[in-house]
């Protein structure tokens, strides 16, 4: 590929271990965590499945790890996709090929699908993204910094260790010269350095560009619209990134499947597995088989009458939502040994300069301190490690089953004695019986980047959309109220009746984000009065069975 050899399988339909004459659509993968890594993101059903269906299947190792020559500028680079588009075209033009070529692939290799869609190949019918982010600058998800340090590190050792050598190199002399070459290697820790802070618009050195503009798909939304190609985005609700693809899906079409999983356990499950095989089957072979014709949302409804878990719909949000706003008050209501033990309703507060006053705690330990961003999924009490040591808003008990499904949106009116800050949100169910409180959903904002913008096509879906260019950093001033408005993660979801709807309140998470302890710690008030009212909105859903 200009000058740099890259590594590449290719599996034919065979009978007897000799290709079948024939012209097949060609199914793509591309991995930067080697090409003969089967370790759960469907290689193995790509190998022994899709080709004895009567697929060509092929997995790349990009530029700079696995076999492959060279080095990678960043991941998610602009000479990565046009890499790939290369390989499309190559395959497409096979004499064993019909034209046709569709890619698959989670996580890094759902947005390498993407971003080789921006590139317009003519070969490229079809893509199935599974878990991936459009926005890489949601690793900063409005201000709130993620720290990259394990992710880098894990990539460095595989890219300096030897994979499977091609066939042409039975002794691996080539596989280690290659090796060597990947020493140039950048890294997300690169693009954006642990522990700092960074604006969306940062030019950062080591990579000499933007990152979070240069490596995410949306800012080639037109490019990737204009491509045509059919577009199946596979996510889950306790997955980094389901608010992503169902904006994916406002932006390209196609279909989406959201079910009850984690960004692993996404890739792994029998339906996943299912739907890649009909959408292949349809959009590269022509098969009739349906696909075409259901609701193009897919989605699970957590604690919704067995049987009735699965729902199809038309449109996002639904239309059959209603917003509802609950809002902070006064406590106690003797559900939480919190700093505050305040209450939820549906009521407007009344009454002037009501607040709730916390000093920062930095000793809270989210799911045990097992909680990831990827893995949003716990059994365990919230009450225990978070609410006892927050602020807790929590609403009498539900006289019905209440289906939430779609995007919850915190509005805050918060002080601090500080410049800047974290403010993390945590949406619980509480059991009516033991008050054992589950975790449902959260979200996050750093206060300096409360600034608001139109952008589609998270105002299309009622998300309130953080900028965070530079300009945008505005820190607090003291004795300043200010709102903060800003989503949590989307879920389906059914609060049972007798149980208790619960928004709990903090302002550090030290196992995940890290942020420069102030000492003394500051000291935060939230706002609950008739003219700085906080409160959730929640979308709840009416007359659907």
């Amino acid at each position: 590929m200009w000058g740099t050899n890259l590594a590449i399988d290719v599996y034919l339909p065979a009978v007897g271990g000799k290709p079948v004459d024939g012209r097949f659509p060609a199914l793509l993968q591309v991995t930067r965590y080697k090409r003969r890594n089967i370790s759960g993101v469907l290689i193995t059903d790509a190998i022994e499945n899709w080709v004895k269906r009567g697929y060509v299947v092929a997995v790349l190792d990009p530029r700079g790890t696995g076999d492959s020559f060279g080095s990678r500028a960043h991941d998610w680079s602009r000479e990565e996709a046009l890499d790939t588009k290369e390989v499309i075209e190559r395959l497409g033009r096979q004499p064993y090929c019909n034209g046709k070529v569709g890619m698959w692939g989670v996580s890094y290799m759902g947005g390498a699908q993407l971003m080789a869609a921006s590139t317009r190949p003519a070969h490229l019918v079809s893509l199935i993204p599974v878990v991936t982010t459009i926005d890489q600058y949601m690793r900063h998800m409005n201000g709130v910094t993620l720290d990259m340090t394990e992710p880098n590190e894990l990539s460095r050792k595989q890219d300096l260790t030897i994979g499977t050598p091609v066939d042409a190199d039975p002794n691996g002399v080539m596989a280690k010269a290659a090796v060597e070459e990947h020493k140039a290697n950048r890294y997300l820790s690169d693009m954006w350095p642990p522990g700092k802070m960074l604006f969306r618009n940062d030019y950062v050195e080591a990579i000499k560009d933007m990152p979070s503009i240069v490596a995410s798909p949306i800012t080639y939304k037109e490019e990737i619209k204009a491509s045509k190609v059919a577009i199946y985005n596979i996510g889950g609700w306790f997955d980094q990134a389901p608010a992503q693809q169902l904006g994916a899906w406002r932006l390209w079409g196609g279909k989406i499947l959201i079910g009850p999983w984690d960004h692993r356990g996404t890739a792994t499950n029998d339906i996943t597995r299912k739907e890649h095989l009909r959408w292949f089957d349809y959009t590269l072979k022509g098969i009739k088989n349906g696909i075409d014709k259901e609701p193009p949302i897919y989605h699970y409804t957590i604690n919704a009458p067995k049987g009735k878990e699965w729902k199809y719909a038309w449109q996002w949000p639904l239309p059959n939502q209603k917003i509802m706003r609950f809002y902070f008050g006064p406590g106690p209501t003797g559900t939480s040994g919190s700093k505050n033990d305040g209450s939820l309703s549906l009521s407007c507060p009344k009454g002037y300069g009501l607040k709730d006053d916390y000093r920062v705690d930095y000793s809270i330990r989210y799911f045990d301190g097992k909680f990831r961003e990827n893995a949003r999924s716990w059994d365990g009490d919230m009450e225990k490690g978070t609410d006892s040591k927050g602020l807790t808003y929590t609403c009498p008990p539900l006289e019905e089953d209440i289906e939430m499904t779609g995007h919850p949106v915190v509005h805050l009116w918060i002080s601090s004695t500080s410049k800047d800050g974290y403010f993390f949100v945590f949406l619980e169910e509480v059991d009516g019986k033991t008050n054992v409180s589950r975790y449902v959903t959260n979200g996050m904002i750093r206060a300096s980047m409360r600034a608001l913008h139109r952008q589609s096509p998270w105002t299309e879906m009622g998300i309130p959309y953080h900028r965070c260019y530079d300009i945008d950093y505005k820190p607090l001033q003291p004795g300043e109220i200010v709102e903060l408005a800003f989503d949590l993660y989307p879920i389906s979801y059914v609060f049972r009746k007798g149980n208790r709807i619960r928004v709990t309140v903090t302002c550090a998470f030290q196992d995940l984000y890290k942020q420069i302890p102030e000492d003394p710690p500051p000291a935060v008030s939230v706002y609950r009065n008739s003219t700085y009212a906080s409160y959730i909105e929640l979308p709840l859903i009416r007359g659907r069975k």
